[in-house]
């Protein structure tokens, strides 16, 4: 019962440490998906002020698009 108990709780803290490692690489992926659209907007805003074209697509969302999986 005591074995029980144990082994329950290492389920436990690993799935805790599963969670939180795999909040952190979504964080890790929105900070950077953030960025790149970040950059794009300013390259975009650049090539406005100096009254240039600007054709560079925006950065794709790659595994979600319009809230669907592709």
């Amino acid at each position: 019962m005591i074995a029980e108990i144990f082994k329950q709780q290492r389920f436990e803290a690993g799935r805790q440490q599963g969670r939180r490692e795999v909040r952190q690489e979504a964080r890790q992926e929105i900070a950077a998906r953030l960025k790149a659209w970040e950059d794009w907007n300013g390259r975009r805003e650049t090539a406005q002020a100096n009254g240039q074209p600007f054709t560079e697509p925006p950065p794709t969302l790659d595994a979600i698009q319009n809230g669907r999986h592709s």
